[in-house]
């Protein structure tokens, strides 16, 4: 068991990378932390049986987060590291009630990928859809949704600033 602790210089490695990288997938952890794949991976599954990281895993990707992140943050976290996904979040952050043909416009890809990941962000709850004639999407929580990609790419939210300073500079 203390083999595994928090004085461990490799567990110490990989909870530093994990706190300040929440959903790092596992090429990024190995990288980040220079540890060799099969160290890497049993340390990692020691350290998911000890419950110091939880780990949410799709066929392609694992993905790693401290046990205190709630499983909203988690969905929202995995989702920003996807490009389609965060291009439509950082979209409606921006631009707040927003139709379909503006988002799709927005991210340049097909009508079918937009409306596949905007149907999977509202059945985690990431957006919402509003009724109408047209339906229209917002961000369910923009508060965290800006934190979040505050936290796991500092640029974007600079950029975000940029595009919002840049839709009132024509006013």
């Amino acid at each position: 068991m203390v083999k595994y602790g928090i004085y461990n210089p490799k567990v110490k490695k990989i909870l530093t990378i994990i706190t300040s990288n929440p959903g790092i997938c596992y090429k990024e952890l190995q990288e980040t932390s220079s540890i060799p794949n099969g160290t890497l991976s049993h340390y990692i599954s020691k350290m998911v049986d000890d419950s110091k990281i939880i780990v949410k895993r799709s066929p392609r990707r694992s993905w790693f987060f401290l046990p205190e992140t709630n499983p909203f943050e988690i969905n929202l976290i995995i989702n920003l590291r996807k490009e389609t996904s965060k291009d439509i979040l950082s979209y409606l952050l921006v631009n707040p009630s927003s139709g379909f043909s503006e988002i799709q416009k927005y991210t340049k890809k097909a009508p079918a990928t937009v409306s596949l990941t905007m149907t999977h962000l509202v059945e985690l709850g990431l957006i919402t859809r509003i009724p109408g004639t047209r339906a229209k999407y917002a961000l369910s929580n923009k508060d965290l949704t800006y934190s979040m990609i505050k936290r796991i790419e500092p640029d974007t939210t600079d950029k975000i600033k940029e595009r919002f300073a840049d839709t009132f500079s024509y006013l």
